[in-house]
């Protein structure tokens, strides 16, 4: 049975010393609900898409990458 739920996601640098900020998404089986960037030391973002119907066994994933320059971004 589907059911109707909010989603809200917080991202912060936890390393403003040094990298390249991210890049990330929120995807629901194939589809992108929001996506951005996040400057090294930028500030905090939130991510609150429109509801979403979800059933038993679906997926939601925040995927967090490297930003642009992908050589000086280290995550954790």
């Amino acid at each position: 049975m589907p059911a109707n739920v909010e989603i809200k996601a917080r991202l912060a640098d936890g390393n403003t010393g040094g990298g390249d900020g991210i890049l990330y998404e929120l995807r629901h089986r194939s589809q992108l609900l929001a996506e951005g960037a996040m400057p090294n030391g930028g500030p905090e973002v939130v991510i609150r898409p429109d509801k979403l119907s979800v059933s038993k066994g679906d997926l939601i994933r925040l995927v967090i990458l490297p930003g642009q320059d992908r050589k000086s971004t280290r995550l954790n």
